[in-house]
């Protein structure tokens, strides 16, 4: 350390945005970023690692795993994150068979109604994968397992809840300090009336802060003239989200009223399960990773417009 002014864990955290025990699993898996210790035994940091540190926070925020950027010398993620500026990289899921085990422990800890230990595979798989990989290589087969197990009478109803809400406030934590930060473009996040799902909003969420946007979330269930009014005071975008049990026929007519109601110049974005016959004007995309490029390029363009 060369500075005579240093930083605890926390202070460190509230300066990069990242939470301390993230701070502390990058040290244990990747030995960045390597404290020394004061008298009481307690990390302490110099300042100088803050930038380095933002730029990883930038490179996961880009889609980047964490085992390529963590420790990665400042100007090395500069250099990721202009070409990240050009063209974003999303990483391709591995080609090896992946142990399935974590599976079956996510099941036990929903099983158990553990939300401790739910929020311990969340966040270790997170750090593990980045964010759109988590996304897709847990959360989406995780939610499905959810589904099976409780068709199957391996888990009751109580525990498809629960584990749901685990995750809805798990994928909160994450998008939310993103989109405070973020001094992107406005997205309204929301559902139409008689949508009670809201889960897959809050991946659209995630993958839109990671993207650089700044999230107005309405949550579900909102009605169109309230999604209408605030897409037309703050918000660049509506993002939509419909799940298999949405009706087919409700969902119609309220995605039509707000093709027709919303002005030309604030995008609509239709995803999930459940859509059907979506409005001509409607963005659709066909995964996460096609949806994370259109999102960073047009948060890129609002900023050097």
């Amino acid at each position: 350390m060369t500075s005579s002014r240093t930083l605890n864990i926390g202070a460190l955290s509230r300066a990069t945005g990242i939470p301390k025990g993230t701070l502390r699993t990058w040290q244990r898996r990747y030995g960045f970023p390597d404290p020394d210790r004061n008298d009481a035994g307690h990390r302490i940091y110099d300042p100088s690692i803050v930038e380095r540190l933002r730029l990883t926070q930038r490179a996961l925020e880009a889609g980047h795993r964490p085992s390529d950027v963590v420790g990665e010398t400042t100007d090395a993620l500069r250099e990721l994150l202009q070409a990240s500026d050009t063209s974003p990289e999303i990483p391709e899921a591995p080609g090896a068979p992946e142990d399935d085990s974590w599976r079956d422990d996510w099941i036990e800890s929903a099983n158990s109604l553990d939300g401790q230990s739910l929020q311990m595979h969340f966040r270790n798989a997170w750090n593990r994968l980045g964010g759109l990989d988590f996304l897709r290589e847990r959360v989406s087969p995780f939610l499905s397992e959810v589904g099976d197990a409780w068709a199957s009478g391996r888990i009751d109803v109580v525990h498809e809840h629960y584990a749901s809400e685990v995750l809805r406030d798990f994928l909160t934590d994450q998008w939310r300090p993103l989109s405070d930060r973020s001094q992107g473009p406005r997205v309204v996040c929301t559902t139409p009336p008689g949508e009670e799902h809201a889960l897959g909003l809050q991946m659209a969420a995630t993958v839109l802060a990671m993207a650089g946007w700044r999230i107005l979330f309405l949550g579900p269930n909102t009605p169109v003239d309230d999604i209408v009014t605030a897409a037309e005071a703050r918000a660049e975008a509506v993002a939509i989200s419909l799940s298999i049990a949405a009706d087919p026929e409700s969902t119609r007519r309220g995605l039509q009223s707000m093709a027709a109601r919303l002005p030309a110049d604030i995008e609509l974005i239709v995803g999930g399960q459940g859509v059907e016959s979506p409005p001509e004007r409607a963005l659709i995309f066909e995964d996460l990773e096609a949806f994370y490029r259109w999102a960073f390029q047009r948060a890129r363009a609002t900023a050097e417009s």
